[in-house]
């Protein structure tokens, strides 16, 4: 008697105890029940926000299966923090399904999200540490047919993680629209950010766009590459429209090239490289490519300089700028390029630039400006077109 006693004694004590700990994060929220489990060990759960049911309830109850499908409907009010490998959340789709906060990926392996919108707080302050999904601490995520808004923090971040990701829309990122920091990243289908500080920004990352469209309009800077990072874009486009700059390649950033790239109605410069950094084409694509076009930037069309590299190779068009292509101590090597109408200079080289005009295909409106310390070869040389 005096055993079952204590037990009893035990039992109540802990009954509290344990309800406290099962008690979802997301305000009292529910999740349904869930259906009765795959054989690859996969639990899925239903969540209706507008039934009371939370997205944070459902990662609660399954945080014991191997693997974890959520898909949601309505409007979801919580930020769910991903600790846990192989999930899978998505909604019913874009604009029927919507999460009005942030999703926070701390480490988890295999976190797929799919086919929602992601609704930012515009009473949150700005905030850079975040993003409508933020990958950190060696996550890997797949993020696929997503549409971000209205963030005070960053759009879509990765740090020291990776990513594949395809087919999202960011509009009006006040932080940034695409932030990688020290990751891998793969993309694919059509990228787009509107709105935002910069469209897309690369540090110490390795970025793969095997086919892609990426498109980058009215933020301060549409493309930054900087750091030792790095993008290959191989078939697709690549735009930055209305941007104060275009591209910007700096700290031996790479941009290497058989896309077709427009860099338009920026208003400052167009393309800026700097600080040993590097924009090339890459030959023997079948893309069709590379082509690029530099047309109606108020500054200078191409900026090239402090040991930078810039190359053009088949038929690209560079007018309506300025100046078409400025280097300064630094190396051009144009090929296949109509370079005309642009206001001060079609090309300028100063302080030892370098640079080779290939083939019979390149096309100046106006006579190479140098300095006496810059040279030339090829079939233009300083002072002719």
């Amino acid at each position: 008697m005096k055993s079952t006693g204590l037990c009893l004694i035990v039992l109540l004590f802990a009954a509290p105890l344990l309800a406290a700990v099962r008690q979802p994060d997301a305000a009292d929220g529910q999740a349904a029940a869930p259906d009765r489990g795959t054989d690859d060990g996969t639990v899925r759960f239903a969540v209706d926000c507008a039934k009371g049911e939370t997205i944070g309830a459902a990662l609660i109850r399954g945080r014991s299966a191997r693997r974890l499908e959520i898909q949601f409907n309505g409007r979801c009010h919580e930020s769910p923090v991903i600790d846990r490998d192989d999930l899978t959340l998505h909604g019913t789709g874009i604009g029927s399904a919507v999460l009005a906060g942030l999703i926070d990926v701390r480490g988890a392996s295999r976190a797929f999200f799919s086919d929602f919108t992601i609704q930012g707080n515009p009473n949150l302050p700005f905030d850079t540490a975040h993003g409508g999904i933020n990958a950190i601490g060696g996550a890997s995520i797949d993020v696929h047919r997503v549409h971000i808004k209205d963030m005070k923090a960053r759009g879509l971040q990765v740090i020291g993680a990776s990513a594949r990701i395809g087919d999202v829309t960011i509009d009006n990122a006040m932080a940034g629209a695409f932030v990688f920091r020290a990751g891998q990243i793969f993309l694919d289908g059509s990228l787009v950010a509107n709105n935002s500080l910069f469209g897309m920004s690369l540090l110490y990352t390795g970025a793969d766009a095997k086919k892609a469209d990426l498109t980058f309009n009215n933020g301060l800077l549409g493309l930054l590459i900087q750091v030792n990072a790095s993008l290959e874009h191989v078939i697709g486009s690549l735009t930055t429209n209305g941007n104060a700059i275009g591209i910007v390649i700096a700290g031996h950033g790479v941009l290497a090239y058989s896309s077709t790239v427009h860099v338009e109605n920026n208003s400052q410069f167009g393309i800026q490289l700097d600080e040993g950094s590097a924009m090339t084409p890459l030959l023997g694509s079948l893309s069709g490519g590379p082509l690029l076009s530099v047309v109606n930037n108020p500054g200078v069309g191409v900026s090239v300089e402090r040991n930078s590299t810039f190359g053009i190779n088949l038929t690209s068009t560079i007018t309506n700028n300025s100046v078409g292509v400025q280097v300064d101590n630094s190396f051009a090597s144009l090929a296949e390029v109509t370079i005309s109408g642009n206001s001060q200079a079609d090309v300028a080289l100063t302080f030892g630039a370098k640079a080779e005009f290939v083939g019979p295909n390149v096309h100046l409106g106006t006579a190479v400006k140098c300095d006496a310390t810059s040279v030339t070869r090829g079939v233009i040389g300083c002072g002719t077109n």
